[in-house]
Parts: structure tokens; sequence; C-alpha cells
């Protein structure tokens, strides 16, 4: 027969084609010494194994010898035991490799009698001395850049190599989604002077409250309203983050679950000198962060951090003022651009401020005349 009409067997196609400067050697090996290990071929004459090999001996003119593998040998062990060790084949390439093994949804490549009808996951992970988390990686890379898998099956790209540029992609997205989104709203703020329990926001309209209320005992009433407040304003299974004090944690826990849940509490790490808590005498290193919920619960999409590392006490415009820069990491999280973000303690807008930044809509809420107008002037100072 004409040997450039033989049939591959699509067993030989799992491992790749040798490279070009890899494919020339072996050429030049077989034209100087003629072939020395056998093309391997099934009962119905197709190339189980030897594709490269086969190739080159057509391009020399060289003598093509055959093996007929065994009819009740599985195949596709056969052919990994003859090429795994042969082939210096790179991590990446033999994930690769058990990734198109692997049963992964709506993929069952080999269905011949004397192949299996399907590899699991770690059966192709074992078979190709690779980890499943390998070929997870190279799973998701298919999926949001497969044009990156033939550089890794021709060992230019490792897996990791490849996850940078994956991760590199996503943030450039969502850096694009975001620009885009930012194109299409625009942005509002609001500084109300009042008792924010007398505040006229709509029912349901506030995507996130972020706020550091008064934390003395005789300020109970109040954690009460800010509780009743943020079950009206709130959107359902939106949260309420409060800043607070050890002090008086448990008043003030179970003041806002009477009608949200508690959800977690974050820790502020403190830089520079703690400060000395006087009626417990104690240095305090850190800030408790209360998340709340709206019902119905709802788990959060991502996973976060419970830890912020804080950036040092700003107390240029209140005397209660947090920074902003930790504000970021929880406006990020929490919220998305376009959301509308409330402070019914706003004092001099720092909460306001922040996310404003980041392109949130924002209103604030603040009884106290002077710095109600000390928060419109920082506004008034931010372009979007």
């Amino acid at each position: 027969m004409d040997e450039k009409l033989r049939e591959y067997h699509e067993v030989s196609m799992i491992f790749p084609m040798m490279e070009e400067a890899e494919y020339q050697s072996l050429r030049d090996d077989i034209k100087k010494n003629g072939l020395l290990e056998p093309i391997w071929i099934d009962t119905d004459g197709k190339i189980i194994d030897g594709r490269n090999r086969h190739k080159a001996c057509i391009e020399t003119n060289e003598p093509i010898k055959f093996d007929t593998v065994n009819g009740n040998v599985n195949l596709l062990d056969f052919v990994i035991s003859k090429n795994i060790h042969r082939r210096h084949l790179t991590t990446g390439q033999r994930s690769v490799i058990a990734e198109e093994l692997a049963n992964m949804p709506n993929h069952r490549p080999y269905k011949s009698a004397n192949l299996p009808t399907y590899v699991s996951q770690p059966e192709a992970a074992k078979k190709m001395n690779v980890g499943e988390r390998s070929i997870r990686d190279v799973k998701e890379i298919k999926t949001e850049m497969p044009e990156l898998i033939d550089d890794i099956k021709a060992g230019k790209l490792t897996i990791n190599e490849a996850k940078k540029q994956v991760k590199e992609k996503r943030h450039a997205d969502k850096i694009a989604k975001q620009q885009e989104k930012i194109k299409d709203i625009e942005i509002s703020r609001l500084i109300i002077n009042n008792d924010f329990r007398l505040a006229d926001i709509p029912k349901e309209s506030v995507d996130l409250i972020i706020t550091d209320p008064p934390y003395g005992r005789d300020f109970a009433e109040t954690w009460s309203g800010l509780s009743t407040f943020a079950n009206r304003v709130l959107k359902p299974s939106a949260f309420l983050i409060s800043y607070f004090g050890q002090l008086n944690m448990p008043d003030f826990i179970n003041s806002l679950s009477k009608e949200l849940i508690y959800y977690w509490t974050f820790s502020l790490q403190h830089t520079g000198n703690n400060q000395l808590i006087m009626p417990r005498n104690i240095f305090c290193g850190w800030k408790p962060i209360f998340i709340f919920q709206k019902q119905p619960f709802k788990k959060l999409e991502r996973p976060i951090e419970d830890v912020i590392i804080g950036s040092g006490r700003e107390k240029d415009d209140h005397k209660w003022q947090q920074a902003e820069a930790e504000l970021n990491y929880l406006i990020d999280r929490f919220s998305e651009i376009g959301a509308l973000i409330v402070d019914p303690f706003c004092g001099s807008g720092t909460t306001l401020v922040a996310a404003l930044k980041k392109n949130r809509n924002v209103i604030g809420i603040e009884i106290d005349e002077t710095y109600c107008k000390i928060a419109t002037e920082r506004l008034n100072g931010i372009q979007n």
C-alpha cells in the first residue's frame, strides 16, 4: 500500500508531533542508521505508535518495519507506556494530554472495543504522572485563553506562565469592563443634614451601608434605630458594614441583630501606637468591623480576607474619622461600580470620598451642620 495513505488510530494522536528541531534530529538518525524502533499498528493496519518515525521513513525512503499490537492489549496504556519516558515531555505537555484524556463534560474521546469508554480525572493524572490540580489548570486555561494550549503542547510555555497570562487577562478584562460601565452611569452625591432616622431615602434602594456610629452605651437606641433604618433602605441580602469598639460590642451586636443577620467580624489592625482603653486598662491593637446582612441570607460570591492592615489614623476633619485606604478594601469587595452607598453617620465624609473615587453613588447623613459643610466641600473637590 501507499504508506502516505496509511491511517492513524485515534489513540496515536494523544501525544503531540515532535517540534521541528527534534523531528529533524530523528529524521537524520533514521537516514543514517535506519529505523531501529518499529512502527506499531493494530490488526486493521492503523498506526498506534510511531507517527514521527513513519513520516521520517517516508521522507528518507528508508524501509519501514511494523509490529502488530495484540488485540487484547489496552491501546491507551500501551501508547502511554511507549511515549511517557521516551518523549521528554514537560509537566505542561503531560498535563494537556491528561486533560484531553480525562472524563470532562462532553468529552468521551475513546470508545473503541480495546479502549476504555472514558478515563476519569484521577486516572488520567496517574497515567501521565501529573497532579489533578494541573489538569484543572489546563481546563481553566483552555476555557479562558485556548490560544495558549498549542504553546503548552509544544513545550514553549509552562502552565504557571500560562496561568499568569490568564490572570493578567482577567485583570485587564475587569478594568475594561469597569471603564465601559463608568461611561454609562452618572455618579451622584448627596449630603443630608438630619438625623438618619428622619432621612427620606426610598425603601430598598441602597446597595451598601458603611458607617462608624457612636460607641457609648448611651447610644443604644441609636444602634437599634440603625438596625431599623438598614432593614428599610437596604436591598434584599445587601450588607451593612460598621466600625465599632470592643467595650460595648455585645450590646451593639444585639441591637443590630434585631432586624439584620450577623454575618462576620473583620479585624482592622492598627499601625503605629496602640490606643489605651482606660476603663479596661488595655492597649488596643485592632478595631472590629462588623458585617450585617439584610434578609434573606446570601453567601458572598467570592472569598475575601477578614484582616485589614490599617493605614494609620486620619483625623484631619473629624476626631472619629477613619482612614480612606482601608475603606477602599471594603468598597471594592462589597459593592460594584455604580452602586449606591450610604453613610448615616458620615461626619466629614471620608466614606463618601472613598466611595465616590471608586465611582459609587453616595448619600451621606450627618446631624451636625458644621461637618455637613466640611463633607460637602470634600465631595465637591472630587471629579469623576
